[in-house]
């Protein structure tokens, strides 16, 4: 294991000692087959509201909160003009968030841990809260930050990525599916093969179940189980010029991790006795 053991959280703050909880392959496939029918949830069932950046970090969020993943999210970068200083942390043991409040305990929790009065949903539902404060839609279109990695092609595109621009943000659902759509408003339907997305907006709303034609220049709404014409923009056209393919850097989640703990350990080395 890259940075000493991590633990896993228990009920009300208590711990024990397991294996490294990590952004895996298998994890990140368990990530990507549960976010999609999360968001339709989302869409059609539930009443919370979002905006469009805060969707994609609250669905982040939640899922690490049920696995007890880190989460490593900065607000600055060179394209800001400034040192990357203000860093959003979550992880199992203590309250997350900004200016480096936050830590990972890399080998056992300590004592006092135990009698906190606070629970690892607690911790995550914190973390929640910071990051929808400070961080937005241009924080995940910059690549500087490091809270996401370039995705170039539509097709690469995969459930969880994320779709922008710089001001907006929307949420893959699924890409290369079939819908019955019309060509033009109240047209009769036909089948057309889209991206679908699901945003939230400002002000907030229940997040919205849309689509973009992969093959024709039209986005599509969800209203009652029947899609629409919305526009008329270009969506293929306009990808990696006006909209953005991004993914969460799960690397930079797991190094944050492996790298605290390897200062840590040096850091006891050079205090303990020899």
């Amino acid at each position: 294991m890259g940075g000493g053991s991590f633990v896993n959280p228990g009920p009300k703050g208590s711990a024990t000692v397991g294996s490294s909880t990590r952004w895996t392959s298998p994890v990140i496939a368990d990530y990507r087959a549960w976010i999609g029918p999360e968001l339709i949830q989302q869409s059609e069932v539930r009443t919370e509201k979002f905006d469009c950046a805060d969707l994609g970090l609250a669905m982040l969020a939640r899922f690490a909160r049920m696995r007890g993943l880190p989460i490593v999210l900065r607000r600055a970068s060179s394209k800001m003009g400034f040192d990357d200083a203000i860093t959003v942390i979550s992880d199992p043991f203590r309250r997350p968030g900004v200016l480096g409040r936050g830590a990972v305990e890399c080998t056992m929790m300590r004592p006092d841990f135990a009698e906190q009065q606070f629970t690892a949903t607690a911790v995550y539902d914190r973390f929640e809260d910071d990051a929808r404060k400070y961080i937005g839609a241009g924080h995940i279109e910059d690549l500087g930050t490091g809270n996401t990695e370039d995705v170039a092609r539509i097709d690469d595109l995969l459930p969880g990525d994320l779709i922008t621009n710089g001001h907006h943000v929307q949420v893959v659902y699924r890409v290369g599916s079939t819908i019955q759509a019309p060509t033009v408003k109240r047209g009769p339907v036909g089948p057309k093969r889209v991206l679908e997305i699901v945003q939230g907006t400002i002000p907030p709303v229940i997040p919205q179940h849309r689509a973009w034609d992969l093959d024709a220049p039209r986005y599509y709404d969800s209203k009652g189980g029947a899609w629409e014409v919305y526009s008329q923009e270009d969506f293929s056209a306009e990808f990696g010029r006006v909209w953005f393919g991004r993914r969460w850097k799960f690397s930079t989640f797991n190094t944050f991790v492996d790298d605290f703990c390897a200062a840590e350990r040096r850091a006891s080395y050079m205090i303990a006795p020899h």
